[in-house]
């Protein structure tokens, strides 16, 4: 398949490079497509993760989130007109994309208004005028100039701001609502005033939702939630299909076709004869957007259903679900994700950088359910996998281990012991895998796995975790302190060390730190170790740090990550340069290594992020790629965090050379570093031109300047890096431009 990327750099970005520092990515599931249309062999798709297009010809795709430019990724709605595109979103905002220029445009209007609905959900383009149906009314638009002509709120003695399903233009306007059909007077022309409509209230004839009208060899039919009507003499009434909810309809010849929630139907008003084309109670018909002869097109909740004597499914290749509740990176570079608590759907999946692998109790028959909510990739490449439920499954080279009830002395919650909900896992310095029991019947919340799959369970007893107290999250330190919380019960801070003894009691060391110590508060909703094996302590007020001294000396910091104090913590996750990544229901914050300094923040406005409600985050070391998990899909940006190389080879600078003229703010990356070095630039004289700061580090930065501010001159430079003992050194050079 082919997938084509346009490029679209975030607004606050000073790190744009020709190697991708500084570029976004999102990964969305596409599969849910809410509307389509067709011109030729391209179709045109609005989607729940956004939008794509495919060529029925090739099988070809190409995808468009808020990476590529969409303001916004659930989308609702879409039409075309010539070489534009309009598209509509859950949240009010109008894209309009150039299939010429492949530019987004964007209209913001119901985006920013004050109502508290927004959705638009269906466009129709009539001649230069766009119809937008939204959940207060519709607007209308001026096609070549973008500028609002008139928006319509209240129809006739509907409700103001009733929500609108659908725009009709059968010689006049016809509005499908939630409260019934509204059709333009005859010779109305100020479509604001709600005198210029006339109702038809959709309770007087058996109905309470109208979802579309069409007209089909010059009679009105409408599509409801209790079956298809009829416009004849001068009233609405039942035609076919009682009680069923008639999701669209579509007139082709003498028939009209039906999609209903699960089946297409072919129907003829002039004899009422059905024919059930199709039927599949685990896919939900969604709108016909095309028929050419017995070739019909549906958008369903599965991707896109081609029908023409049998049933073809197209399904676009993505994550099984938009949901990345928790997300890890393996030693390959592979990402991994949880879906959550749902066993019904979800599962987890896998993304190696170019293809999706869906890990469903479909697809794979070992795993217990679905209900996949917590990921963790162990040094071995061995992947972890918490099931709410039935206990963690282990996948090593392709092969599934589950631990659970039903085969270890692990127990589940008091009234369902068999049901054992494991909330986290952590790695410790053998590389055995420790996790924590959500609410274990025998008050053992704490357990291992060891090297041999054999699980052991321990009571945390000074003080004392009962079987009704919640665990939550999971991390161990260099000392093998395990460090958890409690979240209902006596909540706070938790470690646990059992000094190496499995089977001895009497060495273990344990202890609760809670506000009275100096957390911000003992609601704990995130932990992570950092490289000098501080912990980090997210909570609903903030962030706490914690120096760990050794295996029983603890310090509780209340004093640092003092900028993000007042937010609720989602997760933390620690970069190669021991950057603290903190996610956040109000985006992402980046912060320096001793939580004192804000040195990024990312949202859903200055950057592609789909949401700023952060579920997850996780590091590829090798690569610099951050990893967000939203519930409304992935983003990824490549950074210039990458793990150091043990010792020095050839230095990589880029883009080279490097041109500063024309003010333009380009920056040079100097890639191949080790830990602590430390990198001067130098004319070709061994003039000292500027110091760069050391960086823990594989990539440091050079702005073009020199150790006054100034911009250099056009000249060749040498660049010397050298390690903290100045025993290793590495050399390059680059040229610069600057007229």
């Amino acid at each position: 398949m082919k997938t084509r990327v346009f490029l679209i750099f975030a607004f606050s970005f000073n790190l744009i490079f020709s190697q991708g520092i500084g570029i976004w990515k999102n990964y969305t599931d596409m599969k849910v497509v809410n509307k389509s249309f067709r011109n030729g062999d391209e179709i045109w798709s609005a989607t729940e993760g956004g939008l794509f297009k495919f060529n029925s010809a090739t099988e070809e795709y190409e995808f468009f989130t808020k990476s590529e430019g969409l303001s916004s990724q659930v989308l609702t709605a879409i039409d075309y007109s010539g070489n534009n595109i309009w598209i509509g979103a859950n949240d009010g905002m109008i894209n309009i994309y150039n299939i010429e220029t492949n530019q987004f445009d964007r209209i913001v209007d119901i985006f920013t208004s004050d109502k508290s609905k927004k959705q638009i959900n269906d466009i129709v383009i009539n001649g230069n005028r766009v119809y937008l149906s939204s959940d207060f009314g519709i607007s209308i638009i001026s096609e070549s100039s973008f500028a609002f002509e008139e928006t319509v709120t209240k129809f006739g003695t509907f409700p103001s701001d009733t929500k609108v399903n659908s725009v009709s233009i059968i010689n006049k306007i016809y509005v499908a609502t939630e409260q019934g059909i509204a059709v333009q007077k005859d010779g109305a022309v100020n479509l604001s005033f709600p005198d210029s409509w006339e109702t038809f209230n959709s309770s007087d004839f058996g109905a309470s939702n109208i979802n579309k009208i069409i007209d089909h060899q010059g009679e009105l039919f409408a599509a409801s939630d209790n079956g298809l009507f009829v416009f004849r003499n001068n009233n609405w009434s039942s035609d076919s299909f009682d009680g069923q909810i008639v999701k669209d309809i579509y007139s082709s010849d003498a028939d009209i076709y039906v999609a209903l929630t699960n089946s297409l139907v072919q129907y003829n008003p002039s004899n009422s004869q059905s024919n059930i084309l199709f039927e599949n109670n685990s896919l939900e018909l969604n709108q016909i957007f095309s028929i050419e002869g017995s070739n019909i097109s549906v958008s369903t909740s599965q991707g896109l259903m081609f029908y023409s004597n049998s049933q073809n499914l197209i399904t676009p290749p993505g994550p099984e679900l938009n949901r990345f509740i928790s997300v890890t990176v393996d030693n390959d570079g592979n990402l991994w994700s949880a879906s959550g608590t749902n066993e019904l759907v979800g599962g987890f999946y896998k993304f190696d950088g170019a293809d999706w692998t869906n890990y469903t109790t479909t697809n794979y028959s070992d795993l217990p359910t679905n209900a996949y909510h917590k990921i963790y990739a162990a040094d071995d490449n061995s992947i972890y996998i918490a099931n709410f439920g039935r206990g963690i499954t282990k996948l090593k080279d392709g092969n599934f281990d589950v631990f659970n009830a039903f085969n270890t002395d692990l127990e589940g919650i008091s009234n369902d012991p068999d049901f054992v909900v494991i909330n986290d896992m952590a790695e410790d310095s053998q590389g055995n895998i420790w996790f924590v029991n959500f609410w274990s019947t025998n008050a053992k919340p704490l357990s291992l796995l060891t090297q041999e799959n054999e699980v052991l369970n321990f009571s945390v007893n000074s003080p004392r975790i009962d079987s009704d107290d919640n665990i939550n999250l999971l991390a161990i330190d260099r000392f093998d302190n395990k460090w958890f919380a409690v979240t209902q019960g006596a909540t706070g801070l938790f470690y646990f060390n059992e000094n190496g003894t499995f089977d001895v009691t009497s060495d273990d060391n344990s202890g609760r730190i809670t506000t009275s110590l100096g957390l911000n508060s003992n609601t704990i909703t995130a932990i992570a170790v950092d490289q000098r094996s501080d912990i980090w302590v997210g909570t609903n007020e903030g962030v706490n740090i914690i120096n760990v001294l050794n295996e029983v000396d603890f310090r509780v910091n209340s004093t640092s990550a003092i900028p993000i104090r007042q937010q609720t913590i989602n997760c933390i996750t620690v970069d190669p340069i021991n950057q603290k990544w903190v996610g956040t229901t109000e985006g992402v914050f980046v912060m320096s290594s001793d939580g004192f300094e804000i040195i990024e923040q990312y949202t859903s406005t200055n950057s592609p992020l789909p949401s700023n409600d952060i579920k997850s985050i996780a590091f590829d070391e090798n690569k610099g790629i951050a990893y967000i998990g939203t519930d409304f899909g992935l983003s990824s940006v490549t950074t210039s965090s990458v793990k150091p190389q043990s010792s020095f080879t050839d230095l990589f600078v880029y883009p080279n050379p490097l041109n500063l003229s024309n003010g333009q703010n380009t920056e040079l990356v100097i890639d191949g570093l080790v830990k602590n070095s430390s990198v001067k630039i130098l004319t070709t004289s061994g003039v000292l031109v500027r110091d760069i700061e050391s960086f823990e580090g594989r990539i440091a930065i050079w702005d073009g300047r020199n150790n006054n501010g100034d911009l250099v001159s056009t000249g060749i430079y040498i660049i010397v890096a050298f390690d903290e003992d100045a025993t290793n050194v590495s050399k390059s050079k680059v040229a610069v431009f600057n007229q």
